[in-house]
């Protein structure tokens, strides 16, 4: 069985200095398919750098941390009608309104997925902002969207192999977190019709891309089908998220010929989520 591997850039949509740096990753560096953002700023830009590159893959990162909804919810937003950006905020409410909670979830999803079909979107695959949909819940509401969509596959975004050995304690607590749900969301995967990549990196790697932990990783891809989320972009003064700090960092390793030649030497072959929509796997 061969080594195949998906780079998938997140955020695409967020604003133009996102959507460069991702165009240029995919045209000039290793990045195979980008997650779209429907309701950020970039949205539009998005649109018009997709029409322009038509073999960029395109999946949808559903939203309910960023930007205005598409729905009209009351429990995912603040005072000014945005979405919420704590996730701790959002673990709370999910312990004491969970059930609405998940319904507002699966409308805000479902509208962002059909804004993305109305403007001529061919999606191949669904994932969310912050790997939400490592709760359950969540998951349940990806797969349910996906079928209703007739969308093949979705990120199973948990990280049991880890990219690199020295992990920052922000991404150890998250890769723990995200063990916690695995084997409940895995039976989920299992009995759907819905399919993923085999193995799941990104995590260990945010804030630590360099040439030599890209190394690192790409010796330990495997067979099968493996995705790489990352953040390729270029500084922005609108966006002081922590991941925006790497940005420009991420992009530069990721378009480094050392980068594309290391993969060549370990037969890495790049790849997309259309592989979910042939029978060539």
């Amino acid at each position: 069985m061969k080594k195949y591997l998906i780079v998938n850039a997140d955020d695409f949509g967020l604003n133009k200095k996102v959507n460069d740096g991702i165009i240029d990753a995919f045209k000039k560096g290793i990045v195979t398919s980008a997650s779209l953002l429907v309701n950020g700023e970039g949205f539009s830009d998005a649109l018009e750098k997709i029409k322009e590159n038509p073999y960029l893959d395109i999946g949808l990162h559903l939203n309910v941390f960023r930007g205005r909804p598409v729905s009209k919810p009351s429990h995912l937003v603040g005072k000014n009608g945005n979405l919420m950006e704590n996730p701790v905020l959002f673990v709370f409410k999910i312990l004491f309104r969970k059930g609405k909670i998940a319904n507002e979830i699966y409308n805000e999803f479902d509208e962002q997925i059909k804004k993305a079909l109305n403007s001529g979107i061919k999606i191949s695959h669904l994932d969310t902002e912050k790997h939400l949909h490592i709760f359950p819940f969540v998951f349940k509401i990806i797969l349910e969207l996906a079928q209703k969509h007739g969308i093949k596959a979705i990120r199973f975004p948990f990280e049991t192999r880890w990219a690199i050995k020295k992990v920052s304690f922000r991404q150890r607590v998250k890769l723990y977190f995200m063990g916690f749900f695995y084997r409940m969301n895995k039976e989920m995967l299992k009995n759907s019709s819905i399919k993923s990549p085999d193995s799941f990196f990104g995590v260990s790697l945010s804030g630590k891309y360099s040439l030599n932990s890209i190394r690192e990783f790409i010796s330990k891809i495997s067979d099968g089908v493996n995705e790489l989320s990352c953040h390729p972009g270029y500084k922005s003064n609108a966006d002081n998220s922590y991941i925006s700090k790497h940005r420009d960092t991420e992009l530069a390793v990721l378009t480094n010929q050392e980068t594309k030649d290391y993969l060549k030497k370990n037969n890495i072959n790049l790849i997309n989520f259309n592989i979910f929509y042939s029978h060539d796997k």
